[in-house]
C-alpha cells in the first residue's frame, strides 16, 4: 500500500461510480488550464505504458484509468485512478510522479511549452488586427507586423507567453 499517494473519498451529495480505495493520482476540469491539461495526457501515457507492461488483472479492468464525472460549478471533473492491487511498478511510479509533482507543477517541460506554443500560435490566427496591434506594441515590434496572422513577431509573442492566459 502507498502513503504517498491519495486514496479516493467520495464527496458529500455524490452519486455515480465510486472507486473508493483507490489511488487519485490527478484530476483536471473543464477549466483546467493548459498546464493542467498538458500534466494530465501526460501522466496518463506514462502510467499507461508502465502499467502496460505487466500482466493484465484477472478481472479484465486496467491498472489504471480515468472517469469523468459531472459538476455543478465546473462542468465535469476528471480523475486518473490507479487500482490499490496494481502491480508495485505502476504504484511506484504513481508515487514518483505525486513527488515530482509536488516540488515542481511541470511534469514534462518540453510538451507543457509544445502546448503553450500551439495555444499562443491558434489564439494569434483567430483574433483581429486591434488585439495583435496591442500585442505589437506591448512587445515594442512594429505595428506593422501585426497584419500577418502566419508569424507571431518575437516581442509580441513573448507578451503572450507571459501572460495569465497561457498557462
Amino acid at each position: 500500500m502507498s502513503d504517498k499517494l491519495e486514496r479516493w473519498t467520495t464527496p458529500q451529495d455524490y452519486c455515480g461510480f465510486n472507486p473508493v480505495g483507490h489511488f487519485l493520482l490527478y484530476s483536471r476540469n473543464r477549466d483546467s488550464s493548459i498546464l493542467e491539461n498538458c500534466n494530465y495526457s501526460a501522466i496518463m501515457r506514462e502510467l499507461l505504458a508502465v502499467a502496460s507492461s505487466e500482466p493484465e488483472p484477472e478481472s479484465g479492468e486496467n491498472w489504471v484509468y480515468d472517469f469523468r464525472a459531472s459538476h455543478w460549478a465546473v462542468g465535469w471533473v476528471e480523475y486518473i485512478l490507479i487500482r490499490p492491487d496494481a502491480p508495485k511498478s505502476v504504484i511506484n511510479e504513481a508515487e514518483s510522479i505525486a513527488c515530482a509533482l509536488s516540488g515542481y507543477p511541470v511534469f514534462s517541460d518540453d510538451e507543457y511549452s509544445d502546448a503553450q506554443y500551439t495555444e499562443i500560435y491558434h489564439y494569434w490566427e483567430r483574433i483581429g488586427t486591434r488585439e495583435r496591434l496591442e500585442w505589437c506594441r506591448d512587445g515594442g515590434e512594429s505595428i506593422f507586423a501585426a497584419r500577418r496572422s502566419d508569424e507571431i513577431p518575437e516581442g509580441a509573442f513573448y507578451c503572450l507567453l507571459e501572460s495569465e492566459a497561457f498557462h
